[in-house]
């Protein structure tokens, strides 16, 4: 029911029950004084879902990964001044990745900025070009009429389209507010004798409905563009199917290997595709060097993470490109790509089973993909036999990948984490869910996404892969486990510095390469273990290691597993991969 109390009170009560009707119910909060009026509106209302997280930095992560697991807007709610600034690098990654959220930042009224007030910054358009849409939304006025209060459902239901389509990604009310900010009653804020045309207004949509319902179509092809994909495609004497991160669900995967089987053609698919299930090659990063290009690359989600996919794109100059996205934003960085097509990846697999269902696939096509299918057996045999002779990283993740619940997730921090997931598990029939920041593929804010994520499938085991320097980053974030009531398990690479650094040519220029890409910092994780309340195990080798899955999995709350590793060996093993599997290729294989 909407407050009557005053101004401020009538406006935060009309907002959030606009939210409620358009299904919108998460909602983070971090507490401050300026948004008092919109904390107590959600508070008040039965149907939404409040986190409450001290840092709006971790907070902004944390709605990040809700967002991210449940494919719906999450709400941001903070105080005015460096509170909203510290939303950024979030709205940063969520605008990167297409994950939408709905950021409320309290704020000043506009006669105090520039003025010296405490805590009061320029917060209108604030986040620039990150955001799909920005409104300085009017300060709530005393005896409001019909027009505004229909302008402020009407203005809810905006943004909420506005967050999921036509792309989706972060939207930014900036709501300023004065004083009584407290539900207070004020004599003269609200009309003593409402009209019928003002009560409508208060009161909503009836039966509960969205005030402003915004549909919004998925784009197809038109019969003639679909017949020249077809075209294309059938004629092609060689394929590769492509799926980088985020390819669409709903079925997607099924149709997708169907029509890879139909036209012969390999899929490279990603960890984070969801699209990596036994059909699929995901030995890419150890058998595509001196790999030929084939004659069409079909690729579909956003840009991979694969170093070794990326550089075999960049050398395709011969192949005819074709991306397929859902969303209008451009996916290739080597702007090698002929035809761009914005429209409904699963409509458009369907629409092409369809056209090529007399299709059969040329020989040629099929000799490539069965070259790639050799090396591919090959290469994982190599890899699994290296694996079980040492104890590095990349036996560990696959160590424990076979241990872990079936129906477990996990979210992988932005660094090496993921291109282990990529390099060391092999596709199986049963696609892993991975989630992971890679928008702007940042370190930051990656415990605080992972417990987002958690709080969300809380029928699932969490599992977080991260290296030290990420954990380092974010590691107050541990303070929402308690906060929400989530569960993960943390398994936490500790190599001493930023490892990946070792992968670049700077790591042959010493003295500054230590000091200032590797930055070795001396530090293990026990005490901040002990501080968050969380179980903690340091295995040194493979047989404590399975020891401390196996409490771990037994234990009802959080456990961090930090495995004190060596980047120079880690660097060391891949390359000994690398060069097993090079001795392993025939010329015919």
């Amino acid at each position: 029911m909407p407050n009557f109390a005053n101004r401020n009170s009538l406006f935060a009560s009309i907002l959030v029950d606009e939210l409620a009707r358009n299904g919108i119910w998460r909602v983070v909060i971090s507490p401050g004084s300026r948004s008092t009026p919109l904390t107590l509106a959600f508070a008040a209302h039965p149907q939404m879902q409040i986190y409450s997280l001290l840092d709006e930095r971790g907070a902004a992560f944390f709605a990040l990964g809700q967002a991210l697991a449940s494919q719906k807007p999450v709400v941001l709610v903070c105080t005015s001044g460096t509170a909203a600034a510290n939303y950024y690098p979030a709205i940063v990654e969520a605008y990167q990745s297409g994950i939408p959220l709905l950021v409320l930042t309290a704020d000043r009224p506009q006669d105090l900025r520039e003025s010296g007030a405490s805590q009061t910054i320029l917060q209108n358009g604030m986040f620039a070009r990150h955001t799909r849409w920005a409104v300085e939304v009017p300060l709530p006025a005393a005896q409001p009429s019909a027009h505004s209060l229909r302008y402020l459902r009407s203005l809810v239901c905006r943004a909420v389209s506005a967050s999921q389509s036509p792309l989706a990604g972060p939207v930014h009310l900036n709501l300023p507010f004065e004083k009584p900010l407290e539900p207070v009653e004020v004599v003269g804020d609200l009309p003593s004798q409402p009209a019928d045309e003002w009560r409508r207004a208060v009161a909503g949509r009836a039966e509960r409905q969205p005030f402003a319902r915004i549909w919004v179509g998925q784009s197809q092809l038109d019969p003639a563009s679909l017949q020249v994909l077809a075209q294309t495609l059938a004629g092609a004497e060689s394929g590769v199917i492509l799926c980088g991160p985020r390819c669409a669900g709903g079925g997607f995967d099924l149709r997708l290997h169907a029509l890879a089987q139909t036209l012969g053609f390999a899929v490279f698919a990603e960890p984070l595709s969801g699209v990596r299930n036994a059909s699929a090659l995901g030995a890419y990063d150890w058998i595509l060097k001196n790999q030929p290009a084939p004659a069409v690359i079909l690729h579909f989600g956003a840009m991979p993470v694969s170093g070794a996919l990326l550089q075999w794109l960049a050398k395709s100059h011969t192949s005819h490109r074709i991306t397929i996205h859902s969303q209008p934003d451009w996916q290739d960085a080597d702007h090698l790509t002929r035809d761009m097509l914005f429209a409904d990846p699963l409509q458009v697999c369907s629409a092409l089973l369809t056209a090529l269902q007399a299709h059969q696939p040329l020989a040629s096509a099929v000799r490539y993909t069965q070259h790639l299918q050799a090396r591919e057996v090959s290469a994982w045999q190599v890899v699994h036999s290296l694996q079980a002779q040492h104890w590095q990283e990349g036996s560990i993740v696959a160590q424990l990948v076979a241990a872990l619940p079936t129906e477990s997730q996990w979210f992988v921090a932005s660094s090496l984490a993921i291109r282990h997931v990529g390099q060391f598990i092999a596709p199986s029939p049963h696609v892993l869910p991975v989630y992971c920041n890679r928008g702007a593929a940042g370190i930051d804010g990656t415990i605080a996404s992972a417990i987002g994520t958690a709080s969300v499938q809380t029928d699932r085991l969490t599992v977080l892969l991260i290296g030290d320097l990420a954990f380092y980053h974010d590691q107050n974030s541990l303070l929402a486990l308690q906060r929400t009531h989530s569960r993960l398990l943390i398994i936490l690479f500790n190599n001493n510095g930023g490892g990946i650094f070792r992968q670049l040519p700077i790591h042959n220029y010493e003295p500054p390469f230590t000091e200032l890409w590797l930055t070795p910092h001396g530090m293990t994780f026990a005490a901040t273990a002990q501080q968050y309340g969380l179980a903690y195990h340091n295995p040194a080798n493979r047989a404590e290691f399975a020891s401390a899955l196996a409490q771990a999995l037994a234990h009802p709350a959080s456990t961090l597993i930090e495995i004190c590793t060596d980047s120079q060996a880690q660097a060391a093993f891949t390359r000994e991969i690398h060069h097993k599997i090079k001795e392993s290729m025939t010329d015919g294989a």
